[in-house]
């Protein structure tokens, strides 16, 4: 039986349960509610909530339309600015003045409007300066989580702690301009760092291999080891 760990990270609360082939569930469901809006206790509700599951393959799904300001470490400088949050109204109201709402619209598939990005990051430049200036990355909550959730190398690999990877004659793969980009860039001091397009870029990095995760542990006995032609 082939068991998937189905993992929902949404704006309030944080669901994980175990399925079989079929979509039938082999396990009981989890659920972890919140209410802030600390990046940092997302990830670890998402850690209580799948903790002691065993499964084969991991599914996850992860509330989008999220703005998270990192600083040079990685490490966030704001909370999860939400698509609730509305106090970036005004600067979307002034952007629709600006720009013609239509053609952004037609050209990207996003409104001009408090929930989406450019509104929210006018918004911080205006309210908090020193925070916007301070900022190394604009990253979404879903970006963050998997940053700090997932990394992966050969199954025939050695490697299995975040202390061995950092090592002269070691390469990572990483989706370029992603959040764990800027992690590794700003951390690793021996090992190379090569970087993809997007994800879709490890079956180019890796050609034939199987892929399991080393960093960070959270997922070591969930995500999928993929065999990639």
């Amino acid at each position: 039986m082939v068991r998937v760990l189905a993992l929902d990270v949404g704006s309030s609360s944080v669901r994980a349960q175990v399925f079989d082939e079929h979509g039938e569930p082999v396990d009981e469901l989890r659920q972890e509610v919140y209410g802030g809006d600390d990046p940092d206790e997302i990830v670890h509700l998402v850690r209580e909530a799948i903790g002691g599951r065993e499964a084969d393959l991991t599914a996850t799904s992860c509330f989008g339309h999220s703005l998270v300001a990192l600083d040079a470490r990685g490490r966030p400088l704001t909370p999860v600015l939400g698509w609730r949050d509305t106090r970036s109204a005004e600067a979307a109201e002034r952007l629709r003045g600006r720009v013609d709402p239509a053609a952004v619209h037609a050209r990207t598939g996003q409104f001009v409007h408090s929930a989406f990005w450019p509104a929210k990051l006018l918004w911080l430049a205006e309210t908090g300066p020193e925070i916007f200036r301070g900022a190394a990355r604009f990253v979404s909550c879903a970006d963050y989580l998997y940053a700090e959730l997932i990394g992966a190398v050969p199954a025939a690999s050695p490697l299995r702690k975040a202390d061995e990877v950092d090592r002269d004659g070691t390469r990572i793969m990483v989706a370029i301009r992603s959040a764990y980009d800027l992690y590794l860039s700003r951390n690793l001091k021996q090992a190379q760092l090569v970087r993809a397009p997007s994800p879709a870029g490890l079956p180019i990095f890796l050609p034939g291999k199987s892929l399991i995760p080393v960093i960070p542990e959270l997922f070591s006995q969930y995500m999928p080891c993929g065999e990639f032609a």
